[in-house]
Protein backbone atom coordinates (compact mmCIF):
# COMPACT_ATOMS: atom_id res chain seq x y z
CA UNK A 1 0.00 0.00 0.00
CA UNK A 2 1.34 3.33 -0.58
CA UNK A 3 2.39 5.72 1.97
CA UNK A 4 0.02 9.22 2.24
CA UNK A 5 1.92 11.82 0.89
CA UNK A 6 0.17 14.24 3.10
CA UNK A 7 1.60 12.27 6.17
CA UNK A 8 5.05 12.66 4.96
CA UNK A 9 4.71 16.31 4.32
CA UNK A 10 3.65 17.42 7.53
CA UNK A 11 5.99 14.65 9.24
CA UNK A 12 8.72 17.05 7.39
CA UNK A 13 7.41 20.30 8.59
CA UNK A 14 7.85 19.09 12.32
CA UNK A 15 10.75 17.85 11.36
CA UNK A 16 11.73 21.31 10.39
CA UNK A 17 10.32 23.71 12.90
CA UNK A 18 12.01 21.36 15.55
CA UNK A 19 15.59 22.16 13.61
CA UNK A 20 14.36 25.85 13.39
CA UNK A 21 13.61 26.20 17.07
CA UNK A 22 16.87 24.49 18.32
CA UNK A 23 18.48 27.02 15.88
CA UNK A 24 17.19 29.88 17.36
CA UNK A 25 17.56 28.63 20.75
CA UNK A 26 21.26 27.98 20.22
CA UNK A 27 21.25 31.74 18.82
CA UNK A 28 20.03 33.59 21.35
CA UNK A 29 22.13 33.85 24.71
CA UNK A 30 21.15 33.04 28.38
CA UNK A 31 21.69 37.08 29.35
CA UNK A 32 19.95 38.29 26.60
CA UNK A 33 17.00 35.94 27.59
CA UNK A 34 16.87 37.49 31.00
CA UNK A 35 17.27 40.77 30.40
CA UNK A 36 14.19 40.36 28.06
CA UNK A 37 12.31 38.39 31.00
CA UNK A 38 13.79 41.22 33.42
CA UNK A 39 12.71 44.08 31.72
CA UNK A 40 9.57 42.60 30.90
CA UNK A 41 8.48 41.88 34.61
CA UNK A 42 10.25 45.55 35.45
CA UNK A 43 7.30 46.99 33.03
CA UNK A 44 4.82 44.93 33.99
CA UNK A 45 5.17 46.11 37.69
CA UNK A 46 5.24 49.49 37.33
CA UNK A 47 1.99 49.48 35.36
CA UNK A 48 0.34 47.69 38.62
CA UNK A 49 2.40 50.21 41.06
CA UNK A 50 1.16 52.94 38.97
CA UNK A 51 -2.56 51.65 38.59
CA UNK A 52 -2.61 50.36 42.52
CA UNK A 53 -1.63 53.87 43.36
CA UNK A 54 -4.60 55.33 41.09
CA UNK A 55 -7.28 53.27 42.47
CA UNK A 56 -5.79 53.67 46.22
CA UNK A 57 -6.82 51.05 48.95
CA UNK A 58 -9.98 52.69 50.76
CA UNK A 59 -12.56 50.77 50.26
CA UNK A 60 -15.63 51.89 48.32
CA UNK A 61 -18.21 53.79 50.21
CA UNK A 62 -21.98 51.99 50.19
CA UNK A 63 -23.17 54.50 47.64
CA UNK A 64 -19.99 54.36 45.58
CA UNK A 65 -20.81 50.20 45.69
CA UNK A 66 -24.00 50.79 44.61
CA UNK A 67 -22.85 52.87 41.54
CA UNK A 68 -20.19 50.33 41.04
CA UNK A 69 -22.83 47.13 41.07
CA UNK A 70 -24.69 49.72 38.58
CA UNK A 71 -22.35 50.72 36.14
CA UNK A 72 -19.49 47.97 36.55
CA UNK A 73 -20.28 45.85 34.11
CA UNK A 74 -20.97 48.33 31.52
CA UNK A 75 -17.40 49.60 31.95
CA UNK A 76 -15.79 46.33 32.13
CA UNK A 77 -18.57 45.87 28.95
CA UNK A 78 -16.64 48.87 27.19
CA UNK A 79 -13.23 47.84 27.89
CA UNK A 80 -13.70 44.59 26.73
CA UNK A 81 -15.13 45.86 23.59
CA UNK A 82 -12.24 48.19 22.88
CA UNK A 83 -9.85 45.76 23.44
CA UNK A 84 -11.31 43.28 20.97
CA UNK A 85 -11.76 46.08 18.56
CA UNK A 86 -7.60 46.54 18.59
CA UNK A 87 -7.46 43.14 18.09
CA UNK A 88 -9.84 43.09 15.04
CA UNK A 89 -7.79 45.94 13.61
CA UNK A 90 -4.61 43.48 14.50
CA UNK A 91 -2.01 46.58 12.76
CA UNK A 92 0.52 46.40 15.87
CA UNK A 93 1.71 43.09 14.53
CA UNK A 94 0.93 43.80 10.69
CA UNK A 95 -1.53 41.27 10.47
CA UNK A 96 -3.80 38.95 11.62
CA UNK A 97 -0.82 36.67 11.52
CA UNK A 98 2.40 37.70 11.37
CA UNK A 99 5.03 34.77 10.11
CA UNK A 100 8.90 34.42 10.00
CA UNK A 101 10.00 34.93 6.59
CA UNK A 102 11.40 31.36 6.65
CA UNK A 103 7.66 30.06 7.13
CA UNK A 104 6.26 32.37 4.78
CA UNK A 105 8.58 30.96 2.04
CA UNK A 106 9.40 27.32 3.09
CA UNK A 107 6.06 26.68 4.44
CA UNK A 108 3.30 28.30 2.43
CA UNK A 109 4.66 27.81 -0.83
CA UNK A 110 4.95 24.09 -0.61
CA UNK A 111 2.23 21.45 -0.99
CA UNK A 112 1.70 21.51 2.89
CA UNK A 113 -2.04 21.67 3.45
CA UNK A 114 -2.43 25.49 4.78
CA UNK A 115 -4.80 24.14 7.84
CA UNK A 116 -1.93 22.22 9.01
CA UNK A 117 0.61 24.60 7.97
CA UNK A 118 -1.06 27.31 9.80
CA UNK A 119 -2.40 25.90 13.12
CA UNK A 120 0.72 26.08 15.18
CA UNK A 121 1.74 29.52 14.57
CA UNK A 122 -2.10 30.43 15.36
CA UNK A 123 -2.09 28.39 18.43
CA UNK A 124 1.21 30.46 20.12
CA UNK A 125 -0.22 33.28 18.97
CA UNK A 126 -3.66 32.13 20.89
CA UNK A 127 -1.74 30.83 23.69
CA UNK A 128 0.53 33.90 24.25
CA UNK A 129 -2.92 36.46 24.12
CA UNK A 130 -4.39 33.94 26.88
CA UNK A 131 -1.94 34.61 29.33
CA UNK A 132 -1.39 38.46 29.11
CA UNK A 133 -5.36 38.45 29.46
CA UNK A 134 -5.51 36.11 32.62
CA UNK A 135 -2.37 37.81 33.83
CA UNK A 136 -3.86 41.37 33.62
CA UNK A 137 -7.31 39.76 35.08
CA UNK A 138 -5.35 38.38 38.18
CA UNK A 139 -4.14 42.03 38.37
CA UNK A 140 -7.07 44.01 37.89
CA UNK A 141 -9.00 41.40 40.78
CA UNK A 142 -5.97 42.07 43.09
CA UNK A 143 -6.58 45.84 42.81
CA UNK A 144 -10.29 45.22 43.39
CA UNK A 145 -10.11 42.90 46.47
CA UNK A 146 -8.38 46.06 47.96
CA UNK A 147 -11.90 48.45 47.47
CA UNK A 148 -14.12 46.19 47.04
CA UNK A 149 -16.05 43.22 48.80
CA UNK A 150 -15.29 39.57 48.62
CA UNK A 151 -12.17 37.59 48.72
CA UNK A 152 -8.84 37.99 46.75
CA UNK A 153 -9.38 34.56 44.77
CA UNK A 154 -12.67 35.44 43.43
CA UNK A 155 -11.76 38.83 41.76
CA UNK A 156 -8.91 37.47 40.43
CA UNK A 157 -11.10 34.73 38.54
Amino acid sequence: MLADPDADLEGALGDWRRFRRRKRLVDVHWVDAVYQAYLAALLSGFVVLLAASAVGDVAVSPAGLVEVEADGAAWVGVVAAALLGLGLRSGSRGGPLALERAEVRHVLLSPVDRVYALRAPALRQLRFATFVAASAGAAAGALADRRLPGTGPAWAA
